[in-house]
């Protein structure tokens, strides 16, 4: 967890960090010599890592891991690295320094290809360059960062990075159910934007039916609404749209509401 406040607050300032730099300041507190990876003729998996992390089983770790170190930055079938495991189980800073100390290969896929996609001074063009490159080293499509259902293809799109986000789509990265709620996210920040709050209990405002009629907003909804086709035949289940659609209901927008049903939407979704 320390990791992530690191993560958190190097995103925000203002430098560019390279690789090297960002590595040695997650390394600096780190002593990799007292970990004692020993060997073992096992055969482990990534499961069975998983499932001793998140028993905090730290000498069945170290077993697992001078088996075959490269377990220390492969995903299990959700998408779940180890790392991501120690997170949202139990948050044992040994742990973590020990998955580190494994492979830097789990510093590069956990920690900096989500840097690389947060930080907005380093330019699209750069974060898909630096992504081809992890994806080359072994970078699954799937990984999923920190937390359950954050993939690379939410990371993207909640830092308004479209080209990289339409790169990791192209490039077939997983596609999570709360992928569709992320949408409604980035849609409705048109009408954050111009303080418009968004309450079904009340009728639409002036403002709001202004805001409706103007251009702006036709453009706006074009735009997503384009990019939501494109990720929906690219797997998304267009029923997890449904905060999309009961917007566009309370809106009044029926050719929008028409658009989500036409890609699969079912209205009676609850």
């Amino acid at each position: 967890m320390k990791k992530i406040v690191l993560l958190i607050f190097l995103t925000l300032n203002l430098n560019a960090f390279t690789y090297d730099e960002l590595k040695s300041l997650y390394f600096e507190d780190i002593n990799c010599s007292k970990y004692e990876f020993r060997k073992s003729s096992h055969k482990f998996s990534v499961d069975d890592l998983n499932k001793a992390i998140e028993n905090n089983d730290e000498n069945r770790i170290l077993e697992i891991l001078g088996s075959n170190r490269s377990l220390s930055f492969k995903n299990d079938i959700k998408g779940i690295s180890p790392l991501t495991e120690n997170y949202r189980t139990t948050n044992n800073i040994l742990i973590e320094d020990m998955l580190f100390c494994a492979d830097e290969r789990v510093f590069k896929f956990g920690i900096y290809a989500a840097f690389v996609i947060n930080n907005k001074n380093i330019s699209e063009s750069k974060t898909i360059e630096i992504l081809n490159q992890l994806f080359d080293e072994g970078l699954g499509k799937e990984t999923i960062f920190f937390y359950e259902d954050n993939g690379l293809l939410n990371l993207a799109l909640a830092n308004n990075e479209i080209k990289v986000f339409e790169y990791l789509l192209d490039k077939n990265c997983s596609i999570y159910d709360r992928l569709g709620m992320d949408i409604w996210f980035c849609f409705t920040k048109i009408f954050r934007d111009e303080n418009i709050a968004l309450n079904i209990k009340t009728p639409r405002s002036k403002e709001l039916i202004n805001l409706l009629n103007s251009q702006k907003y036709k453009t706006h909804c074009a735009f997503w609404l384009n990019l939501t086709e494109k990720v929906v035949e690219k797997g998304l289940n267009p029923n997890n749209l449904n905060y999309l659609y009961m917007t566009f209901k309370y809106l009044g927008d029926e050719n929008s509401m028409k658009k989500l049903q036409n890609l699969g939407y079912k209205n009676d979704v609850k």
